[in-house]
């Protein structure tokens, strides 16, 4: 079976021109338009992958708690796995932080010496709104696990020695 060069041709171009329909805007050239748009793509889709990471290791983490619920045997046990399960939500939260915070520093340094130098100062605080959700989705998501452990502790607790 051989790939259709004609079809796949056409199925990337209207993914680029999608792409740069997503994040074109105003700018002094064509070339330098899709430089920008595919730096700050590249850059949001590190960001998306931080905050995937970060569910992730959230998730993991809350799972590694209820498995040990089912070997414990006292109460004292059950905390120090709870406490240890949060230290390791705090620390996996901190990671995802860094790794978000990278791409945001990386988007915002093409605005300052970049592909994106010569873009307007509108494309310049959309950049920085979309990093902004992004930290206030990964503070969500760290909100809703640390809840997540307590309601597991809690009934780890009623169900206990």
């Amino acid at each position: 079976m051989g790939v259709n060069v004609g079809k796949l041709f056409g199925v990337t171009a209207a993914i680029a021109a999608l792409l740069l329909s997503l994040f074109g805007g105003a700018h002094a050239s064509a070339s330098l338009s899709e430089t920008c748009s595919f730096e700050l793509f590249h850059d949001r889709i590190d960001a998306s992958k931080a905050l995937i990471e970060g569910q992730r290791w959230f998730t993991h983490d809350i799972f590694e708690f209820n498995d040990t619920i089912f070997n414990a045997n006292s109460f004292s046990q059950i905390r120090s796995d709870y406490n240890a399960s949060l230290s390791d939500l705090a620390s996996d939260f901190r990671a995802a932080l860094r790794d978000l915070r990278i791409a945001r520093h990386d988007a915002l340094s093409e605005f300052r010496d970049g592909a994106c130098s010569g873009a307007s100062h509108t494309r310049f605080l959309k950049e920085v709104a979309f990093y902004d959700r992004s930290e206030a989705q990964l503070d969500t998501y760290y909100a809703q696990a640390k809840r997540t452990l307590h309601r597991s502790l809690v009934l780890a607790l009623e169900n206990c020695c």
